[in-house]
Formats: C-alpha cells, sequence, structure tokens
C-alpha cells in the first residue's frame, strides 16, 4: 500500500510540474478572402490544438491551411491540450475576411505632365492637375476606393502600367513587374520610372 501511495504521489508530482499550455493567436481582425491561408498560432507547451471555426469547419493540428471564399465575419476557437489532453487552455478570435481592393496610386517627384492615369486589368482611373513636385509628405494622389471597387484576384498574374498626358499626348511611364498576386502581398507595389517618378499603388481591405 505504501509503495502505491507513493507511486501515486510521484505520478501526481510529475503531472504538477508539466506545463500549462498557452492559446494564443495574434492575427489582425482581417483576414484575405479567395486565396490559400496557412493559419498560425502563437501557442506554447503544448502537445495539439484543435480548432472550431464557426463556420463548422473543425482541424487538428499545429496549423490551418483553408481558404475563406467570401467576404464575413467570423470567429475561431482554439484550444491547446498537454499531459495527455488533462490540461487545456482556450482562446477567441473574432475576424471578418475581405477581399483586396486598389486603394490608391502616390506619385512623389517633379512633374510637368498634366494628368497621370493608373491602368490595371479590370480598370483605369486618372487625375489631372498633376503638374509640381509632389513628396513622400505631399504626393499627388490619383484615388480609386471608394468611388471603384476593383479587387486584386490573388490567383492571377498582373500588374499596373502608369501613363502621362502631357499636351495632348500620353506616354507610357512604365509598367510594373508581373506579379503572382497569389503570394505577391507587397503594399504599396512601387515603381520607378525614367522619368525620375516613383508610383506606389496601395491595396486595403473593406472597412
Amino acid at each position: 500500500m505504501r509503495k502505491l501511495l507513493l507511486g501515486a504521489l510521484m505520478l501526481w508530482m510529475m503531472a504538477g510540474c508539466e506545463p500549462q499550455p498557452k492559446a494564443c493567436l495574434d492575427w489582425g481582425d482581417t483576414l484575405e478572402a479567395g486565396t490559400t491561408l496557412n493559419l498560425e498560432s502563437c501557442s506554447e507547451d503544448f502537445d495539439f490544438l484543435t480548432w472550431e471555426f464557426s463556420d463548422d469547419r473543425g482541424y487538428i493540428g499545429d496549423n490551418v491551411e483553408r481558404i475563406f471564399e467570401d467576404e464575413t465575419s467570423l470567429s475561431v476557437r482554439l484550444t491547446a491540450y498537454s499531459d495527455g489532453g488533462y490540461r487545456t487552455d482556450n482562446v477567441t478570435h473574432e475576424f471578418k475576411t475581405s477581399f483586396r481592393y486598389i486603394d490608391r496610386m502616390e506619385v512623389i517627384g517633379t512633374s510637368d505632365f498634366a494628368s497621370f492615369r493608373l491602368a490595371m486589368e479590370g480598370g483605369s482611373w486618372s487625375v489631372g492637375g498633376a503638374e509640381g513636385t509632389f513628396t513622400e509628405e505631399a504626393p499627388f494622389v490619383v484615388y480609386v476606393w471608394p468611388d471603384d471597387k476593383q479587387v486584386i484576384e490573388s490567383t492571377r498574374n498582373g500588374g499596373f502600367t502608369v501613363y502621362g498626358v502631357r499636351n495632348g499626348n500620353t506616354s507610357n511611364l512604365g509598367s510594373s513587374p508581373t506579379y503572382n498576386f497569389e503570394t505577391y502581398k507587397d503594399n504599396p507595389m512601387v515603381l520607378e520610372s525614367n522619368f525620375g517618378l516613383t508610383f506606389k499603388v496601395f491595396w486595403r481591405f473593406r472597412d
């Protein structure tokens, strides 16, 4: 009996030394829709994780790969288990999903063009009054959002081209590389023109 009690006490003490798992998510408030996401946690001291999404999807594993097809509001409950499942911790995170939308183009440098035009697959946007010297602090801006809600398709290879109009003539000021928008997420996309101008195209999520 004494040996049994000592054995039970040793097991209890060993279990007490097991660290408590910590469930942790450090995502932002918005995740991108329409693209493959590899969702990871910042959890600690766990043996395994379970993920329960409010759209009735459930997963077990250190990370989750999935696509959110639509723009919506969701939540996920992450549970961290250790000590053979006897110790748990959980956290619930609310988030929304959104496609990427073209927000604006900013122009930096000295311009003698009357207007600039941004062209991408799906749309073209131009603004006049573009003569002058523009800086990082006070750029010339061609706005796209919110008047035009142009989605950047995640699975499409593409880029953008900038034109300048001067004395009634249109000049091609440069084109960006062809991006694979499934993996290319830089914000802004930057083009250095041979005309001494820098063009920055920004994207945004829906509010």
